[in-house]
């Protein structure tokens, strides 16, 4: 509650991760929050009776800090009796408990089925809609995110602003290399499944990066990846600046530049179609949502704006520092765990090509 009220008048989320499970309890967590204005409580309740879910579920468990260093099996034991006593004491939440109508969502094995009750969605009130996506979206199955940046193109060698140019020999190179390393990476996992997916924007640099990566030839007979060309992945746009060096804009917008300077997430590119970070944010909450939804791996092909974004979410970087995250030079690998994902920085070898 402390940190609801420090976020001030801006919409904020608190998590509180506790095992309320009675009435008697729930009622108490209702009784301290409406004593604090401004505040709804959204209950969130996992079932599951699905043995395959349960199962991974319980592997990811015995590597948190509770079971660090512990035997493999005296770990499952001790965790399973945990489950048994919670099971034993445990009261499913209900419409209605002690005369108050509950808000809440019940997701049920792990998103076959969600259930949602008086989570109301209005133009005021948008905050219960998007937990219930995103509780639609995310899931523990195992699977690697690649974020990864698009092969140079001329306009980066000019060291100008936005732009649809072509790749240069070196950006081509890199669409090469992308190939080879996720054509290792998939070597290395084994040929079940399919490969990965690409998902990259509509630019020339992105499909043609994206090109390299069409064959996937770890796969025998070879397969072709599906390649996902969406809009929304494109760079941040910089309106009526664009196809300008830095230089430029400090000698013919010195308003622009110092404003930029001031507040890099808020400002707005001005001109047509110009962008902020916080526009560039609503603008890929879908792909997000769509990464989070995928039972396969894939890779992104992106800009640096755009990578900021993807990296500021999976990290749980507060916004206020996204625009000031350094975007490493190779792929970034990211792993499911039982406590989001988990991050690896991979250099991409010349001796791939």
């Amino acid at each position: 509650l402390g940190f609801l009220r420090e976020a001030g008048n801006v919409t904020a989320v608190g998590i509180l991760d506790a095992t309320n499970t009675t009435v008697e309890r729930r009622a108490k967590v209702l009784d301290r929050c409406s004593q604090e204005r401004g505040v709804t409580v959204l209950f969130l309740e996992s079932l599951c009776t699905d043995e395959s879910v349960l199962e991974a579920n319980y592997k990811l468990k015995l590597i948190n800090d509770d079971y660090k260093g512990m035997d493999a099996g005296e770990a499952t034991k001790d965790f399973l009796e945990r489950v048994a006593k919670y099971e034993e004491a445990y009261q499913p939440l209900d419409d209605v408990e002690q005369d108050r109508n509950m808000s809440y969502i019940k997701l049920i094995d792990a998103g076959r089925k969600l259930v949602k009750y008086r989570c109301h969605t209005d133009a005021r009130q948008t905050l219960p809609g998007h937990v219930f996506h995103l509780l639609h979206s995310i899931h523990l199955g195992p699977r690697s995110i690649f974020l990864a940046l698009v092969g140079e193109c001329r306009h980066d060698v000019e060291q100008r602003l936005g732009g649809d140019s072509a790749l240069t020999a070196v950006g081509q190179k890199r669409g090469q290399l992308l190939c080879r390393f996720l054509d290792a990476r998939e070597a290395e996992a084994g040929e079940e499944g399919q490969p990965a997916m690409v998902m990259c924007g509509t630019l020339q640099r992105h499909l043609h990066t994206a090109r390299y990566l069409k064959l996937a030839a770890s796969f025998t007979p070879h397969k072709t990846r599906v390649v996902l060309k969406l809009q929304r992945l494109n760079e941040l746009c910089v309106g009526g600046l664009d196809g300008m060096s830095e230089e430029e804009v400090e000698r013919d917008h010195p308003d622009e530049a110092a404003a930029r300077r001031r507040d890099k997430l808020n400002y707005r590119y001005p001109g047509e179609g110009g962008e902020s970070y916080q526009d560039l944010v609503l603008r890929i909450h879908e792909n997000i949502l769509r990464l989070e939804q995928l039972r396969g791996s894939a890779m992104v092909l992106c800009d640096r704006g755009v990578m900021r974004v993807l990296l500021a979410y999976f990290r749980g970087t507060p916004i206020s520092d996204m625009p000031s995250i350094e975007v490493p030079p190779g792929v970034v690998q990211l792993v499911r765990t039982h406590s989001g994902f988990q991050e690896t920085h991979i250099d991409i070898p010349a001796q791939l090509a």
